[in-house]
């Protein structure tokens, strides 16, 4: 069954065929980012960083969280008022990382893509927290990125990701959710991850979305 719902208002991000050209994209459109994504009332830095302090109504200055297709930083930003202190970002668009820097939310960013195998620089069992907002989607992040999430995150961590389920470009586009899923099962299945969140909410105007939430085992 297909999509629906709006399509992506900004077909570019789905459009391209390889990893370069779509951070070729974010390159151009970091300068603009917020304002585009503001009219269509993007929501999911705010609703993915309220989910994550719902797990941890104390002590969220000392956690360690790694923000996993940070752009320019609109989860950093939720996540600083909400309390959580010690953040790194990440994204292979180092321009977007450069808004995302002059937002001084993150204490590391690292220009990297994220995909299962380890990232440069960043050691096993670093993290307490994988967030990520709107990444999970063809041509964004890989259906078995989850692996290095977990490799990521210290055990009993969490591993918690906002995505868009309606419209072209979504999570649920061309099979891509679907086998995503098959992934997170397999790593249910080991032993690996505990499911304790997957709550549809509205991504933006006009789309639902789906919060999914893992706890690290």
């Amino acid at each position: 069954m297909g999509s629906t719902g709006m399509d992506c208002p900004f077909p570019a991000v789905w459009s391209v065929d390889t990893p370069d050209q779509l951070t070729e994209v974010y390159e151009e459109w970091g300068p603009s980012y917020d304002t585009d994504v503001s009219r269509i009332n993007y929501k999911a830095p705010l609703l993915v960083s309220n989910a994550l302090a719902a797990l941890y109504p104390r002590e969220r200055q000392s956690l360690k969280v790694l923000d996993v297709g940070a752009g320019t930083g609109l989860v950093g930003v939720e996540l600083q008022k909400l309390g959580f202190g010690d953040v790194d970002g990440l994204d292979p668009s180092e321009l977007m990382l450069k808004e995302a820097r002059a937002t001084n939310t993150y204490n590391n960013l690292y220009c990297e893509y994220f995909t299962s195998k380890p990232t440069p620089g960043l050691d096993q069992d670093s993290y307490d927290v994988v967030i990520s907002a709107g990444s999970l989607i063809a041509g964004h992040l890989p259906i078995d990125c989850f692996i290095e999430a977990i490799r990521l995150v210290r055990k009993g961590g969490i591993i918690c990701i906002i995505t868009r389920t309606e419209g072209k470009g979504s999570f649920n586009e061309a099979g891509y959710g679907n086998k995503c899923k098959v992934v997170l099962k397999q790593l249910q299945d080991e032993g690996k991850l505990e499911q304790i969140q997957w709550e549809r909410v509205n991504y933006y105007t006009s789309n639902a979305g789906v919060i999914m939430t893992y706890r690290v085992l």
